[in-house]
């Protein structure tokens, strides 16, 4: 049994087989149903809507019904069947203007076309129907599209408008819950994404259809149980200041503005910390937290194809940073974040080989090649493309509107910043912090490791049962609920590539390959938690990385010039002006 209907006459059209794509990528089962033209299969058609708790439909499709068979009983049995019903793409003409006049009851007159331009999306203020994203508005460019004209339309029944005119909107109908939507664009999940492509620029494309489904299933679809989030600061040496970051400064902000810190920790200054300040990174701290940040932090490290090379470099960061915590008496998570976010395809395969548990970057595409990610590689928790190895995404402290988007489709909110942006003081973080912790209420501030080991989506099926889709080869399941339940868990596995040994709590268990994915069932009892790992198969640990003399020169020439520029240059009003004029004319000869 199907939990969609997606109506149609004759062919579905782009916008239903597209609407179909979202259904399935949200974790629902979709059925095509047409709906003919004929009172003879009105039997059929109330069977069918009987069967399905939602129903998609084209405006198109129901004005067509109405028009074949003049009657209103297809429509009735349609819109009488006390469902959640989304009626979509409505056009600036009198036969779609007269059904939303009917639809609305009189709270909307017609559709008018608003022209590309830049615009301003705004989000009604509903934490429960919107989630994260009630109360943003943003703009963005948009293509040209449709709105609806008000005509006495209730606050309570706007969702989302466009420079003030409604585009979703709720019409009860009858005995059901009716949804209108002026757009019938809906996003295709398979196209090419472009490099400089913005989750804003999708937004009336999915963000309504997504929506309306969540509020009608809930935990149906699939769903992030746990919203997370980490302010990741890149490069800073561990001691009393670095530029413009001081750490007593920086954690007394902390506890009464709720967030957490991960340094991006170059593993080349593994022997170069201040023991007074580990007393800010104690270890397995969700608050104060170390991470990766290449090895060398050359210009580009990660971003060659050589995996033998790239394998000694991730190992080596590894062992360096295993160095600093012997010495130091400081964890680290065993997370990667690219330098320059610039890296390779193989350099994923290496970090997996090398047994890293993630890699966070700012791109995800691979800096050595054209993109081939499709968006719906782009808009899951992690991209899973390249070696099954879990890339997460991190964004500047810029559009508050993309965090929400990040945290509404279940992904972790993880910012990204320099020491730089501590220029003026800590009242910009501040200020960010607050927008992003107005964003849920839940949100829990930790550390890159917690944050990665334990993502996943959720779901819960007709039966009962959990579905959980995760991304780490070690995972924590926590079941946080009153009563026992029974778990199907789901880890993408490239068809083809070995299969790794599956443990649970140390136990080695048997597991399905199925559809891309391992497959693996278990229980939980009330409050129990269960520790799955799969580590991907090591290949014969690669000679030791070695450098010359040459190149070790080199790198520690760049290290040190890189720390003169950001405790020196960049803090000095004068030298950093002078720095500033000399980039820019070289910008200019170039």
């Amino acid at each position: 049994m199907s939990d969609v209907a997606i109506l149609y006459r004759d062919n579905p059209s782009v916008a239903d087989t597209r609407a179909g794509q979202l259904v399935q990528f949200v974790g629902l089962q979709s059925e095509f149903v047409d709906v003919g033209a004929t009172a003879a299969l009105i039997h059929s058609l109330r069977a069918t809507v009987a069967g399905c708790e939602c129903l998609l439909v084209s405006m198109e499709c129901l004005a067509q019904l109405c028009a074949s068979m003049q009657t209103n009983v297809g429509i009735e049995t349609i819109l009488g069947a006390g469902k959640s019903i989304l009626i979509y793409g409505c056009l600036p003409t009198e036969p779609h203007n007269s059904m939303v006049r009917l639809l609305s009851s009189g709270m909307l007159k017609g559709v008018k076309r608003v022209e590309s331009r830049p615009s301003e999306f705004r989000v009604k203020n509903d934490r429960e129907f919107c989630r994260e994203l009630a109360g943003i508005s943003f703009f963005a460019a948009q293509k040209s599209l449709h709105c609806f004209e008000p005509a006495g339309l209730a606050a309570e029944n706007l969702i989302i408008s466009i420079d003030n005119d409604p585009f979703f909107v709720l019409a009860n109908y009858e005995c059901s819950r009716v949804s209108l939507l002026a757009h019938d664009h809906f996003v295709d999940l398979n196209r090419t994404v472009e490099r400089d492509y913005n989750l804003t620029s999708s937004f009336p494309d999915m963000v309504p259809l997504i929506m309306f489904l969540r509020n009608a299933m809930d935990e149906r679809l699939w769903h992030s149980e746990r919203a997370r989030a980490c302010f990741v600061v890149d490069d800073p040496l561990l001691q009393e200041r670095y530029g413009f970051l001081e750490y007593a400064q920086l954690f007394s902000r902390m506890l009464p503005h709720k967030f957490s810190l991960s340094i991006a920790f170059i593993p080349w200054n593994h022997d170069r910390s201040d023991p007074e300040i580990m007393r800010f990174f104690p270890s397995g701290s969700p608050r104060g937290s170390l991470c990766i940040h290449g090895c060398d932090h050359t210009a580009g490290e990660f971003a060659v194809n050589n995996v033998i090379l790239l394998s000694k470099k991730a190992r080596l960061a590894l062992e360096r940073m295993g160095q600093h915590r012997a010495r130091y008496g400081v964890s680290f998570d065993e997370v990667m974040v690219f330098p320059q976010g610039l890296f390779s395809s193989e350099a994923l395969e290496a970090l997996k080989s090398s047994g890293y548990l993630a890699a966070v970057n700012s791109d995800p595409h691979p800096s050595t090649a054209d993109s081939q990610l499709r968006l719906g590689d782009i808009l899951d928790v992690a991209v899973m493309s390249f070696s099954d190895f879990p890339l997460f995404l991190r964004r500047y402290p810029k559009d508050i509107a993309e965090f929400a988007l990040d945290l509404f489709l279940g992904r972790p909110a993880i910012v990204v910043e320099h020491h730089g942006y501590f220029r003026k003081g800590y009242g910009a973080l501040e200020d960010f912090v607050e927008k992003l912790n107005a964003l849920n209420d839940r949100l829990e501030w930790t550390n890159l490791g917690t944050i990665c080991s334990e993502a996943c989506l959720t779901r819960t099926d007709r039966h009962g049962d959990v579905h959980v889709r995760f991304y780490t080869s070690h995972f924590h399941l926590r079941n946080s609920d009153s009563r026992s339940h029974d778990y199907v868990l789901y880890k993408r596995h490239t068809p083809g590539y070995p299969m790794p040994v599956i443990t649970i709590d140390g136990s080695k268990v048997e597991a399905e390959e199925k559809d891309g994915y391992i497959i693996l069932r278990l229980s939980l009892d009330a409050g129990a938690a269960a520790h799955i790992q799969m580590p991907a198969a090591k290949d014969a640990s690669p000679d030791q990385y070695g450098q010359s003399v040459a190149d070790r020169t080199k790198t520690s020439t760049r290290r040190l010039l890189s720390e003169f520029r950001d405790n020196y240059v960049d803090t000095n009003p004068l030298l950093g002006g002078v720095l500033s004029h000399a980039r820019k004319i070289r910008a200019w000869l170039n």
